[in-house]
């Protein structure tokens, strides 16, 4: 038996005691219920907020709070180590040369040693570096993967260079380890044994494993590698992020080599001076499922608490174009995670992917920076945003002001849901109300008893008669802890009451539907009784026949609507019933139908930037002209050639002038799995395809679980772009 199936049952049980408690009373048991994001929103929250999950549900502030919103920023560098005065070292791979370079800035970002060569044989050097410096001695080290010894150039080996203050070397490069990996290392400084710990991975035949090689700030290697193992046997691959505390306990965080591909998770691993692991390894990432963890940052604060950020798939479900936002997780100082995962970025991911994240720890907050890139691949802009860890305990919800209707009515029982641990989470509540509503702000609150006490049972409390015969009605509800991140949720509010009001308003009158591109708008005459609270809309393909087509409930003092959930080409039909406080319903109004149009966008390759995707002003690119179309629009391309990728959407008609002078000249960069990605319901016709590579490579058009026609197409192998 599901949820809302035993709600139902409970509630009716509610009822009927109410009922029976109320025999010798006129009036009739109705339910004041709030449970999703439009109920409680209208309320005010004190160290509490309100999320859409469950359908809505209020909850404590997450512990770590931002301070700043998402801004762009100057490209200044970034991944950087700060000397005591303030300068900063900057080191950096340049993928044409493949060389690892190092530079010096002030506090101003003005360059005060220019770039320097960090590699002594050019030409061999993958992917990114990685710097860290030892504050004691004002030793910098870079460090990064060569391919100098290696056949293949996707394999590499550890290498570093350390560098005193004005940037002069400090002895030649120094092979680290002879194992090769695709992956490449990471360095922390240890200010207890004043080493440098460089973390790489292993080889294949190793899964990867993350070794431990020590350094001194001379250059010379200390002892022999070793591998970290840790006590729960998660085999830990490429070191993504490390950080030291004062005392030497460092963090690691590293990806499992368990995942397939690149869905895998991160883990944090606490090691002893002998780096030995301390406690068993943890995953960070909390969602549930394989979604893509990557490109992980970590930052310590004064109290040696530390934020990781990381680039997470989980919003778009490893989906192409596979798009990533940014996450956040706080421990403290011991290793403990606080609170769950966090959002820290809040762009929209299907429009771009953000990827990496850089944390720094300036002055009493975190600075998070973070680099966009749109779907062709093509990097656009940086953003930051700073947080804070700001620990709530406790915190209240204020509903909005229920109005029981001119008759007055009768309080009865209080009842919720939500989810509490046992001796850790408390949720509690108190009512207030009045006949008038000014009143109703200066009444005290008040418990089952009194004041000072609270209605702590979920299942139900009797409500304290001193609200009864009164109309206007408000509850507050107490959210406590006693764990920092680990809040009570608040699902759904009850509260039962009668009423001597049973008299249901008129008919709404006069009301309209008029069809519009993939919508269709919907107004009508206002009701005229003074507790009128709101409207509900019916909608149904079939005349007459709206057992089970609630859309939706519109509040007064709204007589309009627009469904933009109509499908184009589908007739429906409407009609609208009153609802007044007392949750008294009217008969239907008016039946209306209508039925929404597809609208057709051109797209020209000789277009001007800019375009609307009119005839007059066509867009120059299809997938602006699939990404502006609604269900049943048609995207219509004039002839020429169009280089670009294509992702195709719900019921969305792509069509060319025909295949002999229209072509898609497509490429497959990074991770993109085919030319054209097909949708449900998506019709592609009329197009010449080309696209690169050899008969191994991806396909042309992509149809995975989903059924869309394809008509009329051509399609070419072509080794160039």
């Amino acid at each position: 038996m599901n949820k809302k199936v035993v709600l139902a049952l409970f509630l009716f049980l509610i009822i009927i005691a109410v009922v029976a408690k109320q025999e010798l009373r006129i009036g009739s048991v109705k339910i004041w219920h709030e449970t999703s994001v439009a109920d409680f929103v209208d309320g005010s929250f004190d160290d509490t907020i309100v999320e859409e999950l469950d359908g809505g549900q209020i909850r404590l502030l997450h512990p770590m709070q931002p301070m700043q919103s998402d801004s762009a920023i100057f490209p200044r560098p970034r991944f950087v180590v700060y000397d005591s005065a303030g300068n900063y070292f900057f080191s950096w791979v340049d993928s044409r040369l493949k060389n690892v370079y190092l530079r010096k800035y002030n506090a101003n970002n003005e360059i005060i040693k220019d770039s320097i060569q960090v590699n002594d044989i050019s030409g061999y050097c993958r992917e990114q570096s990685y710097i860290t410096m030892m504050q004691d001695s004002n030793r910098i080290i870079v460090v990064w993967n060569d391919t100098r010894n290696s056949e293949q150039t996707i394999y590499g080996e550890p290498f570093a260079q350390i560098f005193d203050s004005d940037l002069n070397p400090i002895g030649l490069n120094n092979q680290i380890s002879t194992k090769k990996s695709v992956y490449s290392p990471a360095v922390a400084a240890n200010p207890v044994d004043g080493m440098f710990w460089i973390f790489f991975s292993g080889p294949a035949t190793e899964a990867y494993r993350v070794n431990i090689q020590k350094i001194n700030a001379n250059g010379s290697l200390i002892g022999s590698s070793f591998p970290v193992i840790p006590l729960n046997n998660i085999n830990l691959k490429t070191a993504e992020a490390v950080d030291v505390r004062k005392d030497g306990i460092t963090f690691v965080v590293s990806k499992n080599a368990a995942g397939v591909s690149n869905l895998i998770d991160l883990y944090i691993t606490k090691l002893s001076l002998l780096g030995e692991p301390l406690a068993p390894t943890i995953k960070i990432n909390d969602d549930i499922g394989d979604y893509s963890q990557n490109m992980a940052d970590m930052a310590m604060d004064p109290t040696e608490g530390f934020l990781i950020v990381w680039c997470n798939g989980r919003n778009n479900g490893n989906q192409f174009p596979f798009n990533s936002n940014v996450y956040g997780q706080y421990f403290d100082s011991s290793g403990s995670a606080i609170g769950e995962n966090f959002l820290v970025s809040r762009l929209t991911a299907q429009e771009r992917t953000e990827r990496y994240p850089d944390v720094e720890w300036k002055k009493d907050k975190f600075v998070v920076t973070w680099t966009t890139w749109n779907n062709d691949f093509e990097k656009n802009d940086r953003y930051q945003n700073n947080w804070c860890y700001i620990p709530v305990i406790k915190g209240c919800y204020t509903s909005s002001v229920f109005d029981i209707g001119p008759d007055l009515g009768n309080p009865e029982t209080i009842l919720w849901q939500g989810f509490t641990r046992i001796d850790t989470n408390v949720i509690k509540f108190q009512l207030r109300s009045a006949i008038e509503l000014d009143s109703l702000f200066l009444a005290s609150w008040q418990g089952p008893a009194d004041s000072v006490n609270f209605y702590m049972n979920s299942s139900g409390d009797s409500i304290n008669p001193v609200h009864h015969q009164q109309r206007y009605l408000q509850y507050r509800a107490y959210l406590e802890t006693a764990v920092i991140g680990k809040s009570p949720i608040l699902n759904e509010v009850n509260i039962f009451y009668t009423s001597c009001d049973t008299i249901a308003p008129a008919p709404p009158r006069n009301l309209l539907a008029e069809a519009g591109h993939s919508r269709i708008a919907l107004s009508w005459n206002a009701n005229l009784e003074s507790d009128l609270m709101s409207y509900k809309i019916y909608r149904s393909p079939i005349y007459g026949d709206f057992s089970s087509g609630l859309l939706t409930t519109v509040l007064k003092p709204d007589t309009t609507f627009i469904d933009t959930s109509a499908v184009t080409g589908i007739n429906y039909y409407y009609v609208i019933a009153a609802v007044d406080s007392n949750l008294n319903v009217s008969s239907f109004s008016n039946q209306v139908t209508a039925t929404a149009f597809g609208a057709v966008l051109y797209i020209d390759a000789q277009a001007a930037a800019g375009g609307d995707g009119s005839k007059q002003f066509p867009f120059k690119k299809i997938q602006e002209g699939i990404n502006t179309a609604f269900y049943g629009d048609t995207v219509l391309a004039l002839p020429g050639t169009y280089h670009e990728s294509l992702m195709l959407k719900v019921g969305v008609i792509v069509k060319g002038s025909g295949a002999k002078v229209t072509a898609i000249h497509g490429r497959v960069n990074g991770q993109e799995s085919a030319i054209i990605i097909g949708a449900n319901e998506a019709v592609l016709h009329d197009f010449t395809i080309i696209y690169p590579g050899t008969p191994n490579s991806r396909p042309a058009i992509l149809c995975s679980d989903c059924g869309m026609k394809i008509l009329n197409n051509i399609c070419n192998r072509s080794r160039g772009y």
